[in-house]
């Protein structure tokens, strides 16, 4: 211990400038360096929230376009199934319905009684819907073939019921009462 005070006490003119100089740069550190290594933390730390942020919001901007994409693609469809599938008139619809329905009625040898047609505007739509109540009779794999053959057909011929019904006599041709429906564009009722 004396030796460490005579080295202090001989090499005082040169330790007072050393030890100014550590505490000039331990006052440095901690008032100026230490405030701007955390300012550059936090600004390290904003930088990563910022990119992720890019990154998250590209991705949204990268779905709400494949959804804009895929919404107009569905639309260009919708608008071929309105011009190119449906029906483009009531005469068009009922050709479809009623021709097409006799011509299938004839090749599946189900006779044709009677039919009723109602015609109804889709609410919020272009579209126009025919309904017709048909009623036939035949045997019943013949009706099967008709049937089959409706669900098959190219036309745009939706069956929304069927009923089949026998007569009292056990020999009797089978009775079907079917609900088929199509629409065709008129385009007046859209909104």
């Amino acid at each position: 211990m004396k030796l460490f005070r005579r080295v202090i006490v001989e090499k005082r003119a040169a330790l007072i400038p050393i030890g100014l100089a550590i505490a000039a740069n331990l006052a440095a550190y901690f008032l100026v360096l230490y405030p701007l290594q955390s300012r550059v933390s936090s600004a390290e730390v904003r930088v990563l929230a910022a990119t992720r942020a890019q990154r998250e919001a590209e991705h949204q901007l990268a779905g709400a376009r494949a959804t804009q994409t895929g919404k107009q693609a569905a639309e260009i469809q919708l608008q071929k199934f309105y011009h190119q599938v449906l029906p483009g008139n009531l005469a068009d619809a009922r050709q479809t319905a009623y021709v097409r329905l006799t011509q299938l009625a004839a090749e599946t040898n189900v006779r044709y009684e009677r039919h009723t047609a109602e015609e109804t505007a889709v609410k919020n739509s272009g579209l126009t819907r025919l309904q017709l109540l048909i009623v036939l009779d035949g045997s019943y794999q013949d009706i099967r073939r008709f049937v089959h053959a409706i669900e098959t057909a190219p036309e745009f011929l939706i069956i929304d019921n069927v009923a089949l019904a026998m007569g009292n006599d056990p020999n009797a041709r089978l009775i079907l009462t079917l609900g088929v429906s199509t629409y065709y564009w008129n385009g007046r009722n859209a909104t």
